[in-house]
């Protein structure tokens, strides 16, 4: 199976010469994840369930628990085709002051494993 490529950066769909590029094998578990992960839920008007709730668990005016919030990412790593596992508890760094969340998590998929910290603003 494949699918279409998305660049990290922008969020577009890539192109070259004139042509859609595809993404199958590990490249697309990981963009998958990176969309899962990226997907604020309510952020998308056609089913505002999808994402990870982010404003709802993750955020907040007091420090997060941190069992709630590894669950919280846990629940949406698992969800994403070919992964099967997490090799390794997730790990998260919320700074407030730059307001700038880091996760990392090692996932065993179907095509090997995908080690990624991924930050979000």
């Amino acid at each position: 199976m494949s699918d279409l490529k998305i660049d990290a950066a922008t969020g577009d769909l890539v192109f070259e010469n004139g042509d859609f590029v595809l993404v199958d094998g590990r490249e697309e578990i990981k963009q998958a994840l990176l969309l899962k992960l990226g997907l604020f839920q309510g952020e998308w008007f056609f089913d505002t369930t999808l994402g990870v709730p982010y404003y709802q668990r993750v955020f907040g005016k007091n420090k997060p628990d941190s069992i709630s919030v590894n669950s919280v990412f846990t629940r949406a790593i698992l969800t994403v085709d070919g992964v099967l596992n997490l090799e390794e508890p997730i790990s998260f760094d919320l700074d407030k002051a730059n307001r700038v969340l880091s996760v990392s998590f090692k996932a065993k998929t179907t095509e090997g494993i995908i080690s990624e910290t991924l930050e979000f603003t």
